[in-house]
């Protein structure tokens, strides 16, 4: 009636080996996609990624904000020029 005698050593390594592989099946399942899934999601950002582009205006739009550089160096809002000078005081 004697035990069986197993080495620590292998012991410990084959428990770690087992979680290791346990790990990596949660994670196949929890990460892991299919080709072709991966490629149908590429497709659809992509259509995205078209659809806001065609929606993209040429030009950018004048903003309603001040800019000190057109009326030189005052900080008046962008419009006509009339109506900056007439603001200003001028002729």
């Amino acid at each position: 009636m004697a035990a069986e005698i197993i080495n620590l050593r292998t012991a410990r390594k084959a428990k770690e080996r087992a979680d290791r592989q346990a790990t990596a099946a949660q994670n196949r399942v929890r990460f892991g996609r299919m080709k072709a899934d991966r490629a149908s999601e590429a497709a659809r950002t992509e259509r995205v990624g078209q659809i806001w582009a065609a929606h993209e205006r040429d030009q950018p739009r004048e903003a309603h904000q001040t800019d000190p550089a057109a009326t030189g160096g005052a900080a008046a809002p962008m419009g006509d020029a009339a109506s900056a000078t007439e603001r200003e005081g001028g002729a």
